[in-house]
């Protein structure tokens, strides 16, 4: 397989988990669980955000620079 097509596949995935742990967050925010249980939970799916954020963006550069796997 191409690596620029592996890369978008992996990218177009990367962007699927991101949008279903925004959307996560949301339904977090908006539950009404024990104030300490959100905090720790609103920070474990930032976190999980955050990563798929750096992964996401790292891909990018992958795919710009047609840079082989």
């Amino acid at each position: 397989m191409d690596s620029n097509r592996l890369i978008g596949i992996i990218i177009l995935d990367l962007e699927l988990d991101n949008s279903k742990a925004h959307h996560d967050l949301e339904r977090i925010i908006n539950s009404n669980n024990d104030c300490d249980e959100l905090i720790t939970k609103v920070k474990d799916k930032l976190r999980e955000i955050v990563q798929t954020e750096a992964m996401l963006s790292k891909m990018k550069t992958f795919l710009e620079k047609g840079d082989a796997l």
